[in-house]
């Protein structure tokens, strides 16, 4: 299975995964890590969706990729909320999904070929890796 990586000068793109933040007390402490510093697990939220495929045509990107201006809360931190974005239509994944035990879920590889696709196209966007923790940049398409 192909995927793609959007790079638009010296910009990363990815799709952000909607984050669930687990506290969690490591089994061990690193040299100089101090006990009592809160580690936490990241995970995807439940009935989050980010198995998605975009539309695209390797040999002509731009038909595909729409540049947005996205809003920025008033006051926010710079790192806190991308100014700007990549449109791209793209179908849910069906057969590709997370890998793991649910409470672990681990990333998982590529979608198996022939990939089974939502028939709902819908308009995901894509933003700097910079503002994510959890996120795809590495995606497939159809």
């Amino acid at each position: 299975m192909a995927g793609v990586v959007i790079q638009r000068g010296p910009f990363t793109y990815a799709l952000p995964i909607d984050e669930d933040w687990q506290e969690f007390d490591p089994p061990a402490t690193a040299m100089g890590l101090k006990r009592g510093l809160q580690s936490y697990r990241i995970y995807p939220k439940k009935n989050s969706i980010w198995n998605y495929a975009i539309r695209m045509d390797r040999n002509n990107p731009k038909e595909y990729i729409k540049i947005k201006q996205l809003s920025v809360p008033k006051g926010s931190k710079p790192w806190e909320h991308s100014p700007i974005g990549l449109e791209v239509k793209a179908k849910q994944v069906l057969n590709w999904r997370m890998d793991g035990e649910p409470d672990h879920p681990m990333t998982p590889g590529m979608p198996y070929s022939p990939m089974k696709l939502s028939e709902q196209e819908t308009t995901i966007t894509l933003i700097p890796v910079g503002f994510t923790h959890l996120r795809l940049t590495y995606l497939p398409y159809y």
